[in-house]
């Protein structure tokens, strides 16, 4: 998530008149500053061997190209409505770590309690949702088939669960690299396939190579978490001649100081995973 999360912490819309100037004129733009914002990025899952990291950092200018600086020294404290409680240990500059083989449990809500050096204190929470479960991988070659460049795709088979409300999204790791960019972040709701059997979609955008490896997971997320994806969807590819107003996307974690001018960005995901993997042969 943190690729795709990076430009869309603060945006800034433009004048209109600015879309009809001349190619030819140099313009500077004056934008407005504001003070950093907390940029929240965790990722808690129900595999006891996923290492579930909270990262921190804050948000840079629109047009600003350097990395978000990560924000060091802020205590983070995972808790469960079951009891749980883990006070998080930063491993790395920005970097919080849950502890060792915990796995998150269906239907219980995970709360993020984080509390910064300047005395701001933030919340985030999330349900952990019912999980999909994979049945099988498939591999096929395409061949001239339109506009599918040739070579080797994975199909993923499974049945949605009975009963609508489910919502979920296909996570691929290609020769151990995860294919995060903004058009691997496709989340859809079970509306026109409760209970059904879900019969080979492809999960690669671009082809496979004999010999390739990769490992995919259905992701199951909550119905905010998939609508925080779309909303991030439409910012991303939000260009051309028709372009709608940059907006910021939702977030699931909110400032505890209701008189502060520190807002906080990003998102704080509870998620099932079901992973299969397969070989190109």
């Amino acid at each position: 998530m943190t690729t795709a999360l990076k430009r869309l912490a603060l945006l800034c819309c433009l004048p209109a008149w600015l879309t009809l100037a001349s190619c030819d004129d140099k313009i500077d733009l004056k934008l407005n500053t504001v003070e950093p914002y907390l940029n929240l990025d965790g990722t808690l899952d129900d595999l006891p061997e996923t290492a579930d990291t909270i990262k921190l950092s804050s948000t840079i200018g629109y047009l600003d190209q350097s990395a978000l600086p990560p924000v060091r020294g802020a205590q983070v404290v995972l808790s469960g409505s079951d009891g749980y409680r883990d006070t998080l240990a930063e491993v790395r500059p920005g970097r919080y770590l849950v502890e060792p083989g915990f796995a998150g449990r269906v239907g219980i809500t995970y709360r993020l309690d984080i509390a910064t050096s300047d005395n701001e204190r933030y919340e985030a929470s999330a349900t952990m949702p019912r999980k999909q479960v994979l049945d099988s991988l498939t591999v096929r070659r395409r061949e001239n088939e339109g506009p599918f460049q040739d070579g080797y795709y994975v199909r993923v088979w499974f049945r949605e669960l009975p009963g609508k409300g489910d919502n979920l999204m296909f996570e691929e790791v290609r020769n151990d690299t995860l294919q995060n960019l903004p058009q691997n972040l496709f989340a859809v709701n079970d509306d026109l396939s409760d209970g059904q059997l879900i019969q080979g979609p492809d999960v690669n955008n671009q082809p496979y190579k004999l010999g390739d490896t990769v490992r995919v997971s259905v992701v199951s997320i909550t119905e905010d978490a998939r609508l925080f994806f779309q909303e991030m969807q439409v910012q991303i590819n939000n260009g051309g001649l028709f372009a709608q107003p940059p907006a910021n996307v939702r977030s699931n974690a909110r400032n505890l100081n209701p008189n502060s001018n520190k807002r906080v960005t990003g998102y704080f995901l509870v998620r099932g995973k079901s992973t299969l993997g397969i070989r190109i042969r």
